[in-house]
């Protein structure tokens, strides 16, 4: 209709004679053509990252942990493509430090990943699970022999799925690990997680 033609890139109006246009979420639909009946997505739930360019979603497995099965259980559920399902990262034992200031330090819990295959990478986006007070998310990136390659932190997002620009080349695995001000409440719910290609 010649209302729906007016919608703007990166909205779109479902109903023929409709005057209201709604956003489309940019992190997955692109911005290119007016008068849209529906987002633009990007195939195999790709992201865009805000570009004109839709970005693949890389495959990944998560890795064993010997003895610590709840974090593979958690690691599973954080891509299992269910937003209804999450897997909780905190910070670990406290291990006793002699260290400047004396007390004890906090070990981290980590979900480990290993891509199907060598990637440039992109970034990263993730999906909360529940609502968390001022934490981040420490993304850590390794090469085929586990070398790492670069660190990248975020602010998790309690409502909307949050994407952080983590570029790199050569990467083959992936760990996560919560970053947060504190130790003693810190917690991330993390529904989701994706790593996309360059």
């Amino acid at each position: 209709s010649s209302e729906c033609s007016k919608c703007p890139a990166g909205t779109y109006a479902s109903e023929s004679g409709s005057s209201k246009c709604h956003d489309c979420d940019l992190n997955f639909a692109l911005k290119r053509r007016i008068g849209m009946a529906h987002c633009d997505l990007c195939p195999d739930s790709g992201s865009t990252f805000g570009t004109e360019k839709c970005h693949r979603k890389l495959r990944m497995s998560c890795e064993g942990y010997r003895y610590y099965d709840f974090l593979l259980k958690g690691c599973k559920k954080s891509i299992d493509n269910d937003l209804k399902t999450y897997g909780v990262l905190t910070y670990g034992e406290g291990i006793s430090s002699k260290g400047e200031g004396g007390g004890s330090l906090f070990s981290r819990y980590y979900y480990k990943y290993t891509l199907d295959q060598i990637a440039s990478v992109k970034g990263l986006i993730s999906w909360q699970g529940d609502p968390v007070d001022s934490t981040s998310l420490e993304i850590i990136l390794k090469d085929s022999n586990k070398n790492h390659i670069k660190n990248c932190k975020t602010k998790v997002d309690i409502l909307n799925p949050y994407s952080v620009h983590c570029s790199a080349f050569d990467v083959k695995f992936l760990a996560i690990a919560i970053f947060g001000d504190t130790w003693k409440s810190a917690a991330i719910y993390i529904a989701e997680i994706a790593l996309y290609a360059e």
